[in-house]
């Protein structure tokens, strides 16, 4: 793990959004609704604000920007029901396993405490295992989105 990880929200980190706006692209593709890395900075500028949905949180370290993971309305537009999401978890690959993935969900999680009960997220494959070390739930499996089969997982908060 990196020795000092800071995870703050990314309002006081503009400089990083187009760093985000690339690896988001890269990784998720249009999943989030974002055709582009340009939109991808367009949803982060979304998250420059005082409201904690929505909201991003970066890790940064020793060497600079770790990753990110957000807080969004909804994530999976065909579950509008289930609110709020964590969403977009990235670790940039020289840092992963190191558990800066695990520190930024519990930031998100933290942040959400005292104002929602419940929280929600999307995965699949091996995902399934790491949230579930960290506490979340499988609230539904084989729910198809994004063109396969995925997980929605659920972290009870009260």
């Amino acid at each position: 793990m990196q020795k000092t990880l800071i995870i703050e929200d990314i309002k006081d980190h503009r400089d990083f959004i187009p760093i985000l706006a690339d690896w988001h692209f890269r990784e998720f593709g249009e999943l989030s609704g974002a055709s582009s890395e340009e939109k991808y900075r367009d949803l982060l500028m979304l998250h420059i604000r005082e409201d904690l949905i929505p909201s991003t949180f970066v890790a940064t370290g020793e060497k600079g920007l770790i990753g990110s993971v957000s807080l969004v309305t909804c994530d999976m537009p065909i579950m509008p029901h289930l609110t709020p999401w964590m969403a977009r978890l990235y670790i940039h690959p020289p840092f992963r396993e190191q558990g800066s993935g695990s520190e930024l969900v519990e930031a998100a999680v933290q942040a959400c405490q005292s104002s929602y009960p419940r929280l929600y997220l999307y995965t699949s494959g091996d995902l399934i295992r790491f949230y579930t070390r960290l506490g979340w739930e499988i609230f539904e499996e084989d729910v198809f989105y994004g063109g396969s089969p995925q997980t929605v997982m659920e972290y009870v908060i009260h």
